[in-house]
């Protein structure tokens, strides 16, 4: 089964997510939305219910330590199959995805490039990243790691979605062209 945004927003409700990460999922979802009728504009047959409801949930764990696992396990509980793999790889895809556009690829890219407030630069997001945890060496080589990964599928995706001006201006664009940034 794959839940309605309705049901997603309850779901983020009825498990007390906080309401700034409850904002980052719908931002999310709606950029993630937004780059698959993109890419399936250009012959993609990506699952767009599918990404839309994984995007809202992508986070419903993220006070959890492995909160992506621990997301996924929820999700499974409640029934949610078709999403719950999708959560499970939001932090890093399994390597058979890390080189394709595929609705696991979508959302882990939509995740990147959103911030606390919006459309933030990939190198940007990863810096605060680096900042954070520079005195862990292993978190430090799995963000270089993430963020490789993220470079990867952004140039995948710009290349397919052949955006004059990049990826991340047509992003920042759309965002900001948006009244409260993208549809919902």
């Amino acid at each position: 089964m794959i839940p309605t945004s309705e049901q997603c927003i309850q779901v983020l409700s009825d498990y007390h997510v906080p309401v700034r990460v409850q904002q980052h999922c719908r931002l999310v979802a709606r950029v993630a939305v937004f780059l698959a009728q993109l890419l399936n504009s250009k012959g993609y047959g990506l699952d767009v219910p599918v990404i839309e409801a994984a995007a809202l949930l992508h986070d419903i764990a993220r006070t959890e330590r492995d909160h992506a696992v621990v997301g996924a396990d929820i999700l499974l509980y409640k029934g949610f199959v078709e999403i719950a793999d999708i959560v499970r790889q939001h932090m890093k895809p399994d390597p058979e995805e890390q080189g394709r556009i595929s609705e696991v690829t979508v959302i882990y890219l939509a995740d990147k490039y959103v911030g606390d407030d919006g459309i933030v630069a990939l190198e940007q997001r990863f810096m605060e990243k680096m900042n954070v945890f520079y005195e862990d060496p292993e978190a430090l080589k799995s963000i270089e790691e993430n963020y490789r990964t993220a470079l990867v599928l952004h140039d995948i995706m710009e290349k397919e979605i052949r955006c004059s001006g990049g990826l991340f201006a047509l992003l920042t664009q759309e965002y900001n062209e948006k009244e409260g940034g993208f549809q919902e």
